[in-house]
């Protein structure tokens, strides 16, 4: 797992600020998709928050505090989309994600492990998901076997993890 101290002077601290304002702009604009992002110890910090249903947060992705008057913000809480129209918006959303993190880890090879260390493994690509889940370990609840996630499933007793 990748970790960097403020202020090292090898690390490539510019390209990380500029993937995380990109991937921000990218996933907000693009796919109305809520993004919380920082740094934190040399490695981009992702909190992002697909469409729930409700008005708010396609006009205003990411919001937690309303943004609307006080009679419209009543109506919001009490109607939302039908799952079967939120559905199609939310694979989109999922489709925009994993575009972004591709793209991010074209643009910025050197710190690809800087950039998705922290991003949701069922939102990546099939390559990002596997070099993530390496640098990650779990214990198997059934055969309290440990491993590293790059595998979905225990390499013990095959039973699939946290799912």
């Amino acid at each position: 797992m990748p970790y960097h101290v403020w202020g090292e002077k090898d690390f490539d601290w510019d390209s990380l600020y500029k993937a995380i304002g990109e991937g921000t702009w990218l996933m907000k604009k693009l796919g109305r998709i809520g993004v919380h992002s920082k740094e934190k110890y040399g490695t981009a910090r992702w909190s992002l928050y697909l469409f729930d249903g409700s008005l708010h947060s396609l006009t205003h992705p990411g919001y937690v505090y309303s943004q609307y008057p006080k009679w419209l913000w009543s109506l919001n809480c009490k109607y939302k989309l039908p799952k079967l129209l939120r559905k199609p918006i939310q694979a989109y959303q999922a489709l925009v994600i994993k575009l972004t993190f591709l793209y991010l880890s074209k643009r910025y090879p050197h710190i690809i492990d800087e950039i998705i260390n922290d991003a949701p493994r069922q939102l990546l690509t099939k390559d990002l998901k596997k070099r993530v889940g390496a640098m990650w370990s779990g214990t198997c609840s059934k055969c309290k076997t440990h491993f590293t996630l790059d595998n979905d499933n225990c390499p013990n007793c095959n039973e699939p993890y946290g799912y």
